[in-house]
């Protein structure tokens, strides 16, 4: 663990993220909600309860891509095995979601024509979270139920059901008639490129 904590302090440094640490040497992401996700010898912990963390604050007119996260770490891991791709990191921001989040408007408001990606995992949840944010980018509202191991999709006046097997964003997107906007990265392993990074 101490070796992934001093690599994340490495990506963290170079890219100049938002953080600090406390007296265990352990990562704090302070979210704009109060909270904080926490990384370290104790594990990884990510608030719960709503916020976002964003990477750094910067003039908004210089961003060319943002990246939504399911945590700042899986942002940090994902830069680990793809950073010969960014030439020019102080375009990018990357931004880091709670499973109960609150819409990081006021960023997008301030953001100009940007390129969205989406680094946010496989499973359900993430499934899930990710079509929640591009719902809200879209400004549509949207619901979702599960019953019977069917998601039922909601939004305007049209009710879609998904078997939650096969139920995926660019499922929902296809079934909706909505174009993608965005880039979706996966992992390897189809669980998170934070697993990878723990397990490498």
């Amino acid at each position: 663990m101490l070796s992934s904590v001093s690599a994340a302090i490495g990506i963290c440094e170079s890219y100049g993220f938002s953080f600090r640490s406390d007296m265990s040497g352990s990562l704090l992401f302070d979210y704009y909600n109060g909270q904080s996700e926490q990384f370290g010898e104790n594990g990884h912990l990510v608030p719960l309860d709503g916020g976002f963390w964003s990477s750094r604050s910067v003039d908004f007119n210089i961003i060319s891509q943002v990246y939504i996260c399911s945590s700042a770490m899986e942002a940090i891991a994902f830069i680990h095995f793809n950073s010969s791709r960014f030439n020019r990191p102080c375009e990018l921001l990357f931004i880091a979601i709670s499973p109960h989040y609150t819409y990081p408007g006021e960023i997008f408001k301030e953001l100009g024509k940007v390129k969205i990606n989406l680094v946010l995992g496989c499973g359900l949840i993430d499934t899930l979270r990710a079509i929640r944010f591009c719902m809200d980018y879209l400004g549509v509202v949207a619901h979702f139920t599960l019953q019977d191991e069917h998601i039922f999709f909601r939004f305007s006046e049209h009710v879609l059901f998904i078997p939650q097997h096969c139920f995926s964003i660019r499922k929902v997107f296809l079934m909706a008639n909505i174009r993608p906007f965005f880039r979706q990265h996966l992992p390897k392993s189809k669980i998170s490129f934070l697993h990878e990074f723990l397990n490498q």
